[in-house]
């Protein structure tokens, strides 16, 4: 019967959470840069929200209007999207909304994060880190499988939270 020898696995789970905790610096970093729209969809494109006195108000967004393409772009066609990158602070990008079974033009200028905002990601980077190294100190003090679990625990969940 092999025992477990959770020391072997500590160099690659040392690259991995290194390489975790570079990734979420750069997130906290980036925090300001990230862009604030201003209205929430449905997953399908459907605003379910517009936060007053936002960009997308500002726009003249309304609930239900259903998004068909930002800049351009069809909303179908994700390659591109994704090709074209995210929106920078003050830049303008036309959305098309079908309105009632109209299409509308929108002009929507992205803004800076809310103060609320912005602190909240950084409250989730923060979270994201103490999950990767207090499962990495709890193995590197005691190896055993119970800790290699919480410190791969730590590694799965924290890049969900650092957002680099």
């Amino acid at each position: 019967m092999d025992t477990l020898q959770p020391t072997r696995y500590k160099t690659p789970l040392l690259v991995v959470a290194a390489l975790i905790l570079v990734w979420g610096m750069l997130g906290a970093l980036d925090v300001q840069n990230q862009t604030y729209r201003g209205y929430v969809t449905d997953g399908n494109n459907t605003i379910t929200g517009v936060a007053e006195g936002g960009p997308a108000e500002a726009a003249g967004f309304e609930l239900g209007d259903y998004i068909r393409s930002i800049g351009g772009v069809s909303i179908e066609d994700v390659r591109t999207g994704i090709q074209r990158g995210r929106a920078t602070i003050n830049e303008v990008r036309t959305f098309e909304v079908e309105r009632d079974g109209s299409n509308i033009a929108l002009e929507l200028s992205y803004s800076a994060l809310p103060t609320n905002r912005a602190l909240t990601n950084y409250g989730a980077i923060g979270i994201g880190v103490l999950f990767l190294v207090f499962g990495v100190w709890a193995f590197l003090a005691a190896p055993s499988g119970a800790t290699g679990l919480l410190a791969a625990l730590g590694v799965a969940l924290s890049p969900a939270l650092t957002a680099g």
